[in-house]
């Protein structure tokens, strides 16, 4: 099985923990529609479910590069197209449920598509990630050559913004988590920007991007409620500031900036292994 193995042909223990990690979500939404756990609402629980897990999947994806980096570990990069696949996959389900859930009208779903500008961004993302998934194998690199490859596979920045996009403008009255998921983004291309002007991103650096990143984090959230919703934007400042509630967006940002900064300055106290080359995402 070519998903759990790498290229040798022998099996991976990183590609396998992948596949384990990726199947988990359709395993858990399986049995609670077997056990009629979500009830009647088991169409929208499950699009809600699979659209959600696309993105969570989508971010692991890029949170790879980052990872083996930081914390020095380059085996890692062996998750990576597990976890492409199977944003695809997600985000694929996700689009066949919707057009189930309207009986397959073909018709209607096209109207809504160009009409309903978060269904119009959510195609384009499936488009890239569908590109994506079709071009991930060996062969595909070898056809097209490690340089056009990763010019290519570039797009999953485009996709990842677009997915994100799609998230926030669906759930435009309660967008904690939309907006948390940007800001995840917005850390893992931050880090990708400093790497490419610094070439090493440090400690100090990955601190600044995590404070920086939570503070737009932040004042996008105040701001989205200000503009469009009637929520007064002043109790979103004040659960900011009382921790009155749920952690905020901007908090998680920070925190699990934190963390990696923490972690990654502890593993860099050791000595390991120099890295080999890969191909970048």
């Amino acid at each position: 099985m070519a998903i759990v193995t790498g290229r040798s042909g022998r099996w991976s223990p990183e590609r396998i923990v992948a596949t384990a990690l990726v199947s988990a979500p359709a395993l858990w939404l399986t049995w609670r529609a077997t056990t009629d756990e979500v009830g009647g609402r088991v169409f929208v629980e499950a699009i809600r479910h699979t659209g959600d897990w696309a993105i969570y999947i989508l971010l692991a994806t890029l949170a790879v590069s980052p990872a083996r980096r930081i914390f020095a570990t380059g085996r890692l990069v062996a998750m990576r197209r597990t976890f492409g696949i199977a944003a695809f996959a997600y985000a694929l389900w996700h689009a066949w449920l919707y057009v189930a859930a309207f009986g397959y009208d073909a018709g209607f779903i096209i109207r809504e598509i160009l009409a309903q500008l978060y269904l119009t961004v959510g195609t384009l993302a499936l488009a890239i990630l569908t590109v994506l998934a079709l071009t991930s194998s060996d062969r595909a690199i070898m056809a097209l050559g490690s340089a056009r490859w990763n010019r290519l596979h570039s797009l999953i920045y485009a996709a990842g913004v677009l997915a994100v996009l799609h998230y926030l403008l669906r759930s435009p009255l309660n967008v904690s988590q939309p907006i948390m998921m940007a800001g995840y983004l917005a850390w893992l291309l931050g880090y990708r920007v400093l790497r490419a002007i610094l070439n090493e991103v440090g400690r100090w650096q990955l601190l600044g991007l995590s404070a920086g990143v939570a503070a737009l984090t932040a004042i996008a959230e105040v701001s989205w409620y200000a503009l469009r919703t009637d929520i007064d934007p002043r109790r979103i400042v004040s659960a900011y500031i009382t921790f009155d509630g749920p952690v905020m967006a901007g908090w998680w940002i920070l925190g699990a900036g934190l963390l990696v900064t923490l972690a990654g300055w502890r593993r860099a106290l050791r000595p390991h292994a120099s890295e080999g080359t890969t191909l970048s995402a």
